[in-house]
């Protein structure tokens, strides 16, 4: 159960900074057109990214998946703190060279390290157990975005998914080993 807990902590510190894009778009004054370009640059970008130069290095063995997470955690932290910072639109076209690397790697890294510690009876079982509790990022994470957006703007969001980011690479980092054992009957996390 940690296991899947922590490999949650990346998308909600993904969806931390998606929520609060139209926030800090809204204080730039961006029209829907503008921030829609922007979104789908850093969509396609991302995608690319973890489709091509990111799946070889995890497939040449040149990083592990935990590796891969702790990165793009800390690249993602560092995009946010460009963020912080009063705003301005070229800020937030420059935060990409951050955000899309720690978005491509964070895409596909929790998955695998869950998925490599499962027993292969006990994969999907996981990978859904995975699914479930990052779905519930995605319906408790928005609320709290704009409870904290409505205080300090888009800068405080950001300020929080820096905190996140670093939270999740800490927690993935500090794990020397990920395995799931089964213990009479039910899945659990052991750190080895």
């Amino acid at each position: 159960r940690a296991l899947v807990v922590a490999n949650a902590l990346p998308e909600a510190a993904v969806l931390v900074g998606s929520i609060g894009l139209p926030i800090y778009a809204q204080e730039l004054e961006w029209n829907a057109r503008r921030l829609g370009i922007f979104t789908s640059a850093w969509g396609l970008v991302a995608g690319l990214l973890s489709l091509g130069p990111f799946a070889w290095l995890l497939k040449s063995g040149w990083l592990t998946d935990v590796q891969a997470a702790c990165i793009g955690s800390l690249t993602l932290a560092t995009g946010a703190l460009l963020l912080t910072q009063p705003t301005s639109g070229t800020q937030l076209w420059a935060c990409l060279l951050w955000y899309c690397p720690g978005v491509a790697l964070l895409r596909t890294a929790p998955a695998a390290i869950v998925a490599k510690a499962a027993p292969a009876a006990m994969r999907g079982e996981v990978l859904g157990a995975l699914d479930g509790v990052c779905s519930l990022c995605r319906v408790v994470v928005p609320g709290i975005v704009g409870f904290v957006a409505s205080y300090t703007g888009a800068r405080g969001v950001y300020a929080i998914q820096a905190q996140l980011a670093v939270l999740s690479a800490v927690v993935l980092g500090l794990r020397k080993t990920h395995t799931i054992v089964i213990d009479e009957g039910f899945a659990s996390s052991k750190d080895q």
